[in-house]
């Protein structure tokens, strides 16, 4: 495998964001970034697919948020502009499918801010949905608001952006996930939704709420590819897709640490399985986890807790069927624990045919 660092969920000036796409490119390839990913809002732009391509060491990508008010929609490998469906969120997701493409569903429970221009939060609200690929499970700027609910509290969070994503995805969304993966795939990625809006903070009228320089070293999604990057937009976005689609990725907190290096994988007999990947269940099945530094190791199933160890490393047998998926924490300065990694699920399903 593969590993490349993507940001996921990034408008530009063709919409709402406050800079170019060739101005956060430039961003990305200054901060090692190995692909951004624009979602531009689909009732600002036409989708500006002529911009996908390697710009210096970094990949561009270029799908659409798509719905104003209510159930925003990420899609991803689109070829054209979705009608918008506010109320119907589902023809939005059918559309997505038609146009063989990929969608997540995005900030599901965010909390609207005071501070904000709009003070309105952009939820999710029909979960009778069918289709979708994933869910955006950890975005920055949601859990910037959702934390900043008074002057004296973002003003704190603005000096300290980080803490604001230190106790790690929502517990809502990640139970909605959890519920999703118990009956299918469903794919969990990241992203900070950067737009540099501006905020009221006190005096500080109208200040920009934060940087592209800050946002694409926050919540990355980490993907892993069978093959290469060749610089060739056909087959290296090919390669992204497959990945996403697979659930071959995890979630990261990169503002705290460098989190390339780690993997989650389950081992039958001479074979490994990836995140993301269906395994029938049957006895012998072993997860192991590898982190780039010591950490608390913490593995789920079906949401609720498995076991946790703290180390670099960790094997375990599985005893029973479930969607077994990983957090990470590191140590605060101060002691407590801060997010840092979500995996995707291995999924090890009741079955009565072969491996």
């Amino acid at each position: 495998m593969y590993e490349y660092v993507g940001h996921f969920h990034v408008h530009s000036s063709d919409s709402d964001g406050a800079r170019s796409k060739e101005a956060i490119m430039h961003i990305a390839n200054r901060i090692g970034l190995d692909l951004v990913c624009f979602t531009d809002h689909a009732e600002h732009t036409d989708l500006a697919l002529d911009f996908e391509g390697w710009h210096g060491r970094t990949m561009a990508l270029v799908g659409a948020e798509v719905n104003e008010r209510f159930n925003h929609y990420l899609a991803l490998g689109i070829t054209r502009r979705l009608r918008e469906d506010t109320e119907r969120p589902q023809n939005v997701i059918d559309q997505v499918r038609e146009q063989g493409g990929l969608g997540f569903i995005a900030h599901p429970f965010e909390r609207a801010c005071p501070l904000s221009e709009t003070k309105l939060a952009y939820t999710w609200n029909q979960w009778d949905v069918t289709g979708f690929t994933g869910i955006c499970i950890w975005n920055f700027m949601s859990s910037w608001k959702g934390r900043a609910q008074s002057l004296k509290s973002g003003l704190y969070y603005f000096v300290r952006p980080c803490d604001a994503v230190a106790s790690g995805p929502d517990n809502e969304t990640l139970r909605a996930w959890d519920r999703a993966c118990h009956e299918r795939r469903v794919v969990g990625i990241g992203g900070s939704d950067a737009h540099e809006h501006r905020f009221a903070l006190g005096p500080l009228r109208r200040l920009r709420v934060f940087p592209y320089e800050f946002l694409l070293r926050t919540i990355n999604t980490h993907l892993l590819t069978r093959e290469r990057f060749c610089s060739g937009l056909g087959h290296d976005k090919k390669l992204v897709l497959e990945a996403l689609a697979s659930g071959r990725c995890f979630v990261a907190n990169d503002c705290l640490s460098c989190s390339r290096g780690f993997r989650f994988s389950a081992v039958v007999g001479d074979r490994e399985f990836a995140m993301g990947e269906e395994i029938p269940w049957q006895r012998g099945i072993c997860l192991a986890v590898t982190c780039p530094r010591r950490a608390l190791i913490i593995v789920r199933r079906d949401g609720k807790f498995y076991t946790r160890t703290i180390g670099g490393n960790w094997t375990g047998a599985v005893h029973q069927p479930g969607a077994y998926r990983v957090e990470v924490f590191l140590g605060g300065r101060f002691g407590g624990k801060r997010a840092w990694i979500f995996s995707n699920p291995i999924y090890i399903r009741q079955s009565s045919g072969p491996l």
